[in-house]
Parts: C-alpha cells; structure tokens; sequence
C-alpha cells in the first residue's frame, strides 16, 4: 500500500481510503519513502523532457570579419607547413632541464654557436622546460656529439624519442 500526505489536512492516509477503505498509518518513515520515490520520478521525467525538448533550439551565426584575416591565414599557412615531416625512432640529447626560460634560452644560445647545422628542441611540461638537441639516428651518433657537450653541459643525457629525419649537409 502506498501512503499519502493529504494536503493541508496534516494527516497520513493509505491509497485505500479514497476508495472508503480507513486505514491510518502513523509511521512517518514510510511516508517519507513514498514522497521521495514520486519526487525521483518527478527528477527522472523533468530530466528526460529538458533533454528532448531542451535542445531543440536552433539559429543562424553570421560571422563579420575582416578580409585581411583570411590572407593572413593564407600566408602563414606557406610559411609554416602543417606536421607532415617524415618521422622515425631515434635519440636526443637532453641539455638543460629548468624552470627559468631565460637559463633555457641562454643554454641554447650557447649551444647554437658552437653546433650551427645541430637542431634545437624547447618543450615546456609546466612548470619546467626542458631543451633537446639533435635528431640523431643512432645512439654512437649521439654519444660523439653528447661527448664534446660534456664540458659546457655537464648534466647532459641522451633520450629515446621519435625524432624527425636527420638534415642531409
């Protein structure tokens, strides 16, 4: 039997007494259970029209911009091509590894002058910012450049990563 709450009479019934069956109940317990449920329901079916009749919306966007923007995105499209260099498994050598962009950008600086042809890598994974050098096919082929580093960079250490294809000079 499910209970009811008779509105403004302040009095617990059961279902059966609408239909001239008298029975009281007098545990709140079991009728706190019956409005919950009819509330989930409510919840249930509210949520299921807001989702069906909620979304049902639609409008037009007109979207004014200037011409100039589309020429911009023209032209910075040739000067940088998308990520399509040809890539492979490979090593780097990892120079410096820090928080402060200025100490990154000197070491690079540095390393810039004394290997012109080599490639530089700045990657930032918060807060620190890491800088990798070369494209390196094979581990002997970055142990001879990681050796000559050692002197200005002592903390230096190859890494495995994907690289792009080594420059051909």
């Amino acid at each position: 039997m499910e209970l009811l709450w008779l509105c403004g009479l302040g009095q617990f019934t059961s279902v059966n007494s609408f239909f001239g069956i008298d029975f009281e109940y007098e545990k709140c317990y079991i009728c706190l259970q019956v409005i919950l449920s009819i509330m989930k329901l409510f919840i249930v079916l509210e949520i299921i029209f807001l989702s069906v009749y909620g979304y049902s919306q639609s409008a037009n966007v007109i979207v004014h911009k200037d011409s100039r923007l589309d020429n911009f995105i023209k032209q910075r499209g040739m000067i940088i091509p998308t990520a399509t260099s040809p890539q492979m498994s490979g090593y780097r050598i990892q120079l410096i590894f820090d928080s402060n962009k200025k100490i990154v950008d000197d070491a690079r600086s540095k390393f810039i002058i004394q290997h012109p042809k080599v490639d530089t890598y700045i990657s930032y994974n918060a807060p620190h910012f890491t800088l990798k050098v070369g494209d390196f096919r094979s581990k002997q082929d970055a142990e001879k450049i990681k050796d000559e580093l050692m002197r200005d960079f002592p903390t230096c250490f190859i890494v495995k990563e994907t690289i792009n294809l080594p420059r051909i000079d």
